[in-house]
């Protein structure tokens, strides 16, 4: 295992000015131990938290690294969510590389447009990537194969996809590998012995964390999580559930007692988990109701607490579950919340303290933000700064009235202050010379 603070290869001042992009000031100490190793092309095995940035561990020295040579790299990643996520961060840093997305539910035939201009980077799902090699639409070469929560596409079932996948574009080239949890075997990468092993599973969060019981005398548990989440009033939550049922059942009941609560799961179609992930992020909502799918590698900062209002099956999905609070220095409280009698789980330990509901009435809480849709994005040259304009332009909007703007490919999301939705018309309008739906379905 590696452990150091090394000399960065790459020109500080381009890392400084990318971070930047970013919002960042500067790596952290698990960052600058990967750097080299994956900027001199070395095999990398990274096991690290959630939320501790794995993906930035990786990017930044790899696409540093093209900069210099025509290298191509492959991204495959668990889940579309995090697929969106990544291909977003490399937009960011603008640094001219053309990207292919990939994933389940997207226009298949955009893909194979954009895979046969052979971009330098592509990133996808397994399930996806795998059937445009059996098209003989991804073709290599890679130089580079990143495995982006590695355990995570095993635990869900993508060995042979992963497998083919290797097969196809491993052989000789870099492979760098994340993962979360230590307890991983490479069966599929048994013949590679020269690994840089960076193990970062331990690292400690420096922001605050306290687990506390809450007990409920119902067995539903619905009345217990309102009067938990009213003590929480206005911060940031996300209700851990097992089942997509369950989370819309939790979440209507919530929105039916007034709360500003958002659903999250796998059976929402993809527009819809992008516009749910978008409000929580600008606090057009503060909790979501949620199965583990947001538990793994999204972008969802500042969750201030975490509340499994239905048990983990397993030790890892608790640990993935507890690592969207606590981090980047901030501090968090994680809730387990009971019916009377049951038991916790064994790998729940020590057992947390009680925490007892104020019993208060409940107290409606309205968010600051509210998110308004702009129905045409980056593919038709809109930008951040068209869309502020606009805003101030059109409807009298300064710029504190307008918060996050989340721009994606035919759309953008944007935060605008509560108070200043009211200036806001629905209906077409022209920003430069493009006509733009705006809506908003709060």
């Amino acid at each position: 295992m590696e452990k150091s603070t090394p000399i960065l290869s790459a020109n500080h001042q381009e890392v400084d000015r990318l971070l930047q992009k970013l919002g960042y000031h500067s790596l952290t100490a698990m960052q600058q131990n990967v750097f080299d190793a994956a900027f001199q092309g070395s095999d990398v095995w990274l096991t690290a938290p959630t939320g501790s940035g794995k993906t930035l561990a990786y990017l930044l020295p790899l696409l540093l690294n093209m900069q210099k040579n025509q290298r191509r790299l492959l991204i495959i990643v668990p889940t579309r969510e995090l697929a969106i996520q990544t291909t977003q961060v490399i937009r960011n840093l603008a640094l001219g590389y053309s990207v292919s997305l990939c994933y389940g539910g997207n226009d298949r035939r955009k893909e194979i447009s954009s895979l046969a201009s052979d971009s330098r980077i592509v990133v996808g799902t397994p399930g996806r990537l795998c059937d445009h090699l059996r098209n003989e639409k991804l073709r290599g070469p890679f130089e580079t194969i990143v495995l982006d929560e590695y355990d995570k596409s095993l635990e869900i079932g993508f060995v042979e996809e992963l497998q083919d996948l290797l097969n196809a574009f491993a052989e000789k080239k870099q492979i760098i590998l994340t993962s979360a949890t230590k307890a991983l075997k490479l069966s599929l990468l048994e013949g590679r012995n020269q690994w840089r092993i960076f193990d970062f599973s331990d690292l400690e969060k420096s922001g605050k964390v306290m687990t506390w019981l809450v007990t409920s005398a119902q067995k539903d548990k619905l009345e217990a999580l309102a009067q938990l989440l009213n003590d929480l009033s206005g911060q940031k939550v996300i209700v851990f559930v097992n089942y997509r049922e369950a989370a819309e059942r939790t979440g209507k009941y919530l929105l039916s007692q007034r709360f500003s609560a958002g659903i999250f799961h796998g059976g929402l179609d993809q527009k819809e988990r992008e516009w749910m992930l978008a409000r929580f992020r600008n606090g057009s909502i503060t909790i979501l109701v949620s199965t583990d799918l947001s538990a793994r590698g999204l972008d969802i900062p500042l969750a201030r607490n975490v509340i499994h209002y239905q048990m983990p099956h397993k030790k890892e999905d608790m640990v993935h579950r507890n690592g969207r609070t606590g981090r980047m220095g901030t501090d968090g409280d994680i809730f387990f919340l009971r019916f009377e009698g049951e038991d916790l789980p064994e790998f729940v330990n020590p057992i947390p303290d009680e925490y007892f509901t104020g019993k208060n009435q409940i107290v409606e809480y309205q968010p600051l933000w509210q998110t308004w849709i702009f129905n045409r994005g980056k593919k038709e040259k809109l930008n951040k700064g068209d869309i502020v304009g606009f805003l101030i332009g059109q409807f009298g909007l300064s710029p504190q009235d307008i918060g996050p703007i989340d721009l994606g490919e035919h759309q953008a999301m944007v935060a605008v202050g509560e108070a200043a939705s009211e200036k806001m018309v629905e209906g077409h309008h022209k920003i430069k010379k493009l006509n733009v739906k705006i809506f908003h379905k709060d």
